[in-house]
């Protein structure tokens, strides 16, 4: 009777600890870099009973051991600057602000106000800081602390090339649009839109725009207006493939924007 009561017992001990297991997983599924923990199970051969008067050998199954899954998950983009992604059986040495030493798969970064690297939760990262000189990593490590007085100026968008292939079976006065990311003199982002219209067979015109309320009030759209040529092979004959025309933006630019074709 002892060794039934004892089986049934070591099962339950052994779900009740795959239970927590599985929990915590759930519990964790949203936890940057976690991957899984898993519970593998054993026999109980030949145990001697305790605590029972009458010891006796039992079979049953416990708990050989959890182990935590740390293999290379998809990436994500998150538009996070400072966010490495956790790969496999990698950890980033991080110190608390009491000097403790911690280690994470979390790369969720942000920079403090002093230029230090820290985790989302206030934590160091630890590592070793380039100084202009050839870097070694067999010293010490320390907080990395990045440069936040240096600054990168904006760059105006001065050219861009188009690649795309127009329908020759396209219905007629068929429309086709190519959005094209630009920045000005400022850094900011603004959306090109060139739209190709069909008007005859194998001839096309464009249009170039800007979104009206990135220009300024005596600026027209569309900005540039051209037309695409076609042979029956579908080879441009006019304009000539990679002339350069240009696009006049004048809030935006002080010369027109040149693109070849």
């Amino acid at each position: 009777m002892s060794s039934a009561i004892a089986n049934a017992l070591s099962g339950l001990d052994a779900n009740s600890t795959a239970i927590n297991v599985v929990s915590g997983n759930l519990a964790n599924l949203n936890t940057t870099g976690y991957k899984d923990v898993q519970v593998s199970f054993e026999d109980l051969v030949n145990q001697s009973l305790s605590g029972f008067t009458n010891s006796s050998a039992v079979s049953g199954s416990t708990v050989a051991q959890t182990t935590q899954e740390f293999s290379q998950g998809t990436l994500e983009t998150t538009g996070a600057p400072m966010m490495p992604p956790s790969r496999a059986v990698v950890f980033f040495v991080v110190q608390q602000p009491s000097g403790a030493t911690e280690y994470t798969r979390q790369g969720n970064f942000q920079v403090n106000a002093a230029g230090d690297l820290m985790t989302s939760t206030g934590q160091f990262v630890q590592g070793w800081n380039a100084d202009g000189s050839p870097l070694s990593t067999t010293g010490p490590t320390s907080n990395i602390v990045l440069p936040n007085t240096l600054t990168q100026p904006a760059v105006a968008t001065s050219a861009f090339t188009l690649d795309v292939n127009l329908a020759g079976n396209a219905a007629g006065n068929a429309v086709f649009s190519s959005p094209i990311q630009i920045f000005d003199a400022q850094g900011n982002a603004h959306t090109l839109t060139v739209t190709y219209t069909e008007t005859s067979a194998n001839n096309w015109g464009y249009t170039v725009a800007l979104p009206a309320a990135d220009l300024g009030a005596a600026s027209v759209n569309p900005l540039a207006t051209g037309t695409l040529t076609f042979d029956g092979s579908g080879n441009l004959l006019t304009p000539a493939p990679g002339a350069a025309s240009s696009i006049p933006i004048p809030s935006l630019w002080p010369t027109a924007l040149p693109y070849p074709v």
